[in-house]
């Protein structure tokens, strides 16, 4: 829809179309300076599925309607963190526009105010350096304006106190410091009002030819501390949010609860989905579910980096992985290697980046090829005695030291890993898996990774469990490999 088409629907409903446009520019952006609360890389998609249903809502329905229509609308379709705060957001603006006569300053500086508060107040512990500190800032810079300034003016005013509070989360949150990046959700808040801003001006968004400016800290960040991203809808009658919040809390974190007592949304980081459904089902009925691999998204995340930048540690040590399926690239990418599909592919980034940093790693019927590529070039080669053991020894890349050491300790690592696999055509991969983790128990492990193949039906969570169910005290860790050949490879530490 052009500027032309927005101007002509409703204000509200235009001037959220153009704040959608203004966000769809930037998503990807976004998306690639997300880190907290963990780097699943999705922010920028998120809050753009989240603003589509509020355009899509204020579009229908009479003005004294049309909050509640925007206010539902939004937190159903919320996902993440991001959309979950952002839908709270809207709430709180749509509320707050339901009351008045006119969109005019006034009521641009009361729906800031009361966007803010929603949207502080729907968060468990709200944290400083996110998009809640983005929106404050923003309420406080309109509240700051002349009464009587016009619309555009507050709207000027909370851009400017937006911008600046953007540039503040580099400061304001030590895991934003780390990778040297501005929050993701602050700056898609701030891209939502300057579409908003630039729509009543009648001006373009200027969208930076380059995106973000990222460094390799961009991917120096802890993991996610739980694996599946989940969201779903409750309905209901008189739905007590209070004691379903209480039932999710042991099951993980970033946990958000949001809505009424007819209509719920709940978020939270978990290893056990099925279980924060189920205790949600005690209550009420559960729709809409939407669970995320956030192992998977990080992988991705980090792999697009990785792609931009080249992954080059403090010391100069660049990482490449010989692997055999995409799937296993994006786990690889996730440890800090640049995965490579196939021999020429490998010849070409050796050749491209500083040949004597460069260190190789390698697994199975490639090595001895792969080693001749290497002594042309002056690289270094860790031959890996499995898979498993290839991607534990990436662990180590990004330790204190030059290359040489690199090389040593990842070596080390590579050879400390017990391995076992299971092959494709097996009638049972339940049985030879924990047969196969039994057998390895015997090595003293404390931590077992489990490659799956594209044979097995069973999703990374089912597969942990059946790991579990031999060794209750065990750290599992299952991913979605692509293999072929094998229903599972198994690594042991």
């Amino acid at each position: 829809m052009t500027t032309k088409d927005a101007r002509a629907l409703d204000p509200v409903a235009a001037a959220l179309t153009a704040a959608h446009r203004a966000l769809a520019a930037r998503a990807a952006e976004i998306n690639d300076l997300n880190v907290f609360p963990v780097a699943d890389g999705d922010t920028g998609t998120n809050m753009l599925i989240t603003l589509s249903a509020a355009a899509g809502a204020a579009q229908s329905g009479g003005v004294g309607e049309r909050a509640d229509h925007i206010a539902r609308a939004t937190l159903v379709a919320a996902r993440g963190n991001s959309g979950m705060i952002l839908s709270q957001l809207v709430r709180g603006a749509a509320e707050a526009l339901a009351e008045v006569d006119r969109l005019d300053g006034a009521a641009a500086r009361t729906a800031f105010r009361r966007a803010a508060d929603a949207a502080y107040t729907a968060v468990r512990e709200p944290v400083e350096g996110t998009m809640l500190t983005v929106a404050r800032r923003m309420a406080e810079a309109a509240e700051r304006t002349d009464r009587k300034a016009a619309l555009t003016e507050v709207l000027a005013a909370a851009l400017g106190g937006g911008w600046h509070a953007v540039e503040e989360t580099t400061d304001l949150l030590p895991v934003l410091a780390q990778a040297q990046v501005v929050d993701s959700g602050g700056l898609g808040l701030a891209v939502i009002v300057d579409g908003i801003a630039a729509h009543l001006e009648g001006r373009e968004i200027a969208v930076p030819k380059d995106t973000a400016q990222l460094s390799s800290s961009a991917n120096d960040h802890p993991p996610s501390r739980f694996r599946y991203c989940t969201t779903f809808v409750l309905d209901g009658e008189d739905l007590d949010l209070a004691a379903l919040e209480g039932r999710l809390v042991p099951l993980g974190d970033s946990l958000l609860v949001m809505g009424d007592a007819r209509q719920a949304k709940v978020h939270i980081h978990t290893d056990q989905p099925s279980r924060a459904v189920g205790e949600a089902e005690a209550l009420a009925r559960v729709d809409g579910l939407n669970v995320d691999d956030m192992r998977e998204q990080e992988a991705e995340r980090s792999a697009r980096i990785a792609r931009r930048l080249g992954v080059v540690s403090a010391e100069g040590a660049t990482a490449v992985m010989m692997v055999e399926t995409e799937q296993l690239g994006r786990i690889a990418a996730g440890l800090g290697a640049r995965p490579v599909l196939d021999i020429a592919e490998l010849q070409k980034v050796i050749a491209e980046a500083a040949p004597a940093s460069t260190v190789v790693v390698a697994y199975g019927d490639h090595a001895e090829q792969v080693g001749a590529i290497v002594d042309e070039h002056g690289s270094s080669l860790i031959h890996a005695p499995s898979l498993p053991a290839a991607l534990a020894c990436l662990v180590a890349l990004d330790g204190p030291g030059g290359r040489d050491l690199r090389v040593a300790e990842m070596t080390e690592l590579a050879e400390d890993v017990a391995a076992a696999s299971v092959p494709a055509e097996v009638d049972q991969p339940e049985a030879a898996l924990k047969d196969a983790v039994r057998t390895l128990l015997a090595d003293g492990i404390g931590l077992v990774t489990v490659l799956i193949g594209e044979g097995v039906e069973a999703g990374a969570n089912e597969v942990e469990d059946w790991v579990r169910s031999v060794a209750p005290d065990l750290e599992v860790e299952a991913h979605r490999a692509g293999l072929t050949r094998h229903a599972f490879q198994i690594g042991a530490e």
